[in-house]
């Protein structure tokens, strides 16, 4: 199996091999990036805390997943045990995340969880201060402000948002669609995740393990009968292309 292209950080860095380079046949190349400027994350990180105390933060930095505070992973393992597992068992908190966070060339998305505060109410406050520092940098950083995909109950308290840039899958699948001159119908994507919807519904083909959300379900094409933990991709991959 040869990997031609790379869609990574939420669909804001895509990188493909460029096999029509003389001296370095094969190499990778940037095609297309769309990350968070340092600076102004940092301010809005600190507006954050000081107008709502008790924020806990994950953050993409330069390619690594930095967590700011333990009380992250307490409430992720409480609310959604199969991603704590999944991603986050085994981790640490980093205890310089906020200077890390200043010095980072890019950061790709940044998740931030409050134990008391529901998400209904907590993306419109994280908005709010979004709105305030972007605005003043002359509208050249579009931040959204949106639920994170992390499964909560409906009676959780805890409030989970995301922040990033407008990249998304979909849009890197596009950028690569478009270098490789290829349709929707030429791609088959996995994931199992409500930021993996907007690609499901521009690629000809999907599928989803048998434990993703209950809205990639609805959305993919196919619900695979095995789990993340079951190699779900490998089989489609074998069913589809042998």
């Amino acid at each position: 199996l040869e990997i031609d292209g790379l869609v990574v950080s939420e669909g804001g860095l895509v990188m493909a091999r460029d096999h029509s380079h003389d001296q370095h046949p094969g190499r990778w190349e940037e095609c297309y990036c769309d990350m968070m400027k340092s600076d102004v994350l940092s301010a809005v990180v600190d507006q954050i805390r000081t107008d709502i105390p008790g924020a806990c933060f994950a953050a993409d930095m330069d390619g690594d997943i930095l967590i700011s505070h333990a009380e992250y992973f307490a409430m992720v393992q409480e609310n959604d045990p199969l991603f704590y597992d999944k991603f986050l068992k085994g981790k640490d908190p980093t205890p310089d995340f906020r200077s890390r966070l200043g010095s980072s060339h890019s950061i790709a998305w940044m998740w931030v969880l409050h134990p008391t505060i529901p998400t209904a109410e907590l993306q419109p406050q994280i908005a709010r201060i979004v709105e305030r520092h972007t605005r003043n940098d002359n509208a050249t950083q579009e931040v959204t402000v949106t639920s994170a995909p992390i499964t909560l109950g409906e009676q959780a308290q805890v409030g989970a948002v995301t922040l990033k840039q407008q990249a998304n899958k979909r849009i890197g699948l596009q950028v690569l669609a478009e270098r490789w001159g290829l349709e929707p119908a030429d791609f088959l994507a996995f994931g199992d995740a409500a930021n993996d919807l907007d690609m499901f519904a521009w690629v000809g083909r999907s599928v989803c393990p048998a434990n993703a959300q209950e809205c990639a379900k609805v959305r993919a094409t196919e619900t695979s009968g095995l789990t993340n933990d079951e190699e779900f991709i490998a089989d489609a991959l074998e069913r589809y292309y042998g």
